[in-house]
């Protein structure tokens, strides 16, 4: 029953949220009600310890990693105080802990690091196809400017010749009228 309240509050709060944009007071409402419910039910059975998993997933997922780190030392510290009693806590059970915590956080390091270069990439790939967009338009006014000055040398050839050609013929005319009449 535990679980499935859970279920439904990450449903409520979470799930519902990654669709429409996360907001942070659900997100502090679901952690504030999860963490207790996960200690409960780590408390009624160890194997619910796998919750922990995705505890740390989501502390990870939705937080930056210096809170993300914050709730998962908080987390960790309130499971051994509810499972083993603040008396019995190990040194062993404190440094697999705290172990599990740096790699937990600097697996989170080095994702975050990885959507940072991912960011970075998706800008210079937007600049890229922006400036090739620029590119484009660049040549295909070129291509028209060129076409534009073929079309006008061949009208102008074509005219010049015609003129010429009309006034070598009127010559020619001239000089033909001018020679008959003289005879």
């Amino acid at each position: 029953m535990l679980l499935g309240a859970l279920i439904g509050w990450f449903w409520l709060r979470v799930a519902r949220g990654l669709r429409e944009g996360i907001d942070e007071g659900d997100l502090l409402a679901w952690f504030l009600v999860a963490f207790p419910l996960f200690v409960i039910l780590i408390n009624l059975h160890p194997s619910y310890l796998l919750l922990t998993f995705i505890a740390y997933w989501q502390l990870y997922a939705y937080l930056r990693i210096p809170a993300a780190s914050v709730g998962a030392v908080v987390l960790t510290a309130a499971l051994w105080v509810s499972t083993t009693g603040a008396d019995a806590l190990s040194p062993v059970a404190v440094v697999i802990g705290g172990m599990a915590l740096l790699v937990s956080t600097m697996f989170a390091a080095y994702i975050e690091a990885l959507g940072r270069e991912a960011e970075k990439r998706q800008v210079l790939i937007d600049q890229l196809r922006a400036t090739r967009d620029d590119l484009a338009a660049a040549e295909r006014e070129a291509g028209r400017l060129a076409e534009r000055q073929r079309l006008a040398g061949e009208i102008h050839d074509t005219l010049a010749h015609g003129f010429t050609s009309i006034v070598i013929s009127l010559e020619a005319a001239e000089t033909h009228l001018g020679a008959r009449q003289a005879t």
